[in-house]
């Protein structure tokens, strides 16, 4: 299909493969950076619902509260890793360099 397509377009195949190559490794940069962050907070969520399990196993109210409280933080600290790290504007990067790729194949 992705021939076909570069055929459709006037885009020698190989050129074209050589981009998608590139910006496919761009992309997987990007997600890979936003993993790392993203892991201690997943970790520490974990942790957290182990120790509300542990501190509260009798009261309900008070657990669901701690749960409450460590699903907060851990939204917070994922959200400060998709800002921090600026995914969005990562992956928009790498879709203008492969566009600007394919059109140096046109040449």
């Amino acid at each position: 299909m992705q021939a076909a397509k570069d055929e459709c377009r006037n885009i020698p195949h190989a050129c074209a493969e050589a981009c998608r190559t590139v910006r496919d490794n761009c992309v997987d940069d990007a997600m890979d950076e936003l993993e790392i962050c993203l892991s201690p907070c997943t970790t520490e969520l974990s942790k957290a619902r182990i120790d509300c399990r542990s501190l509260y196993s009798g009261n309900e109210t008070a657990l669901d509260h701690c749960i409450d409280i460590a699903q907060l933080t851990a939204f917070a600290c994922r959200d400060e890793c998709r800002e921090s790290i600026r995914v969005a504007s990562a992956l928009k990067q790498c879709g203008k360099a492969f566009r600007t790729c394919l059109k140096g194949c046109l040449n």
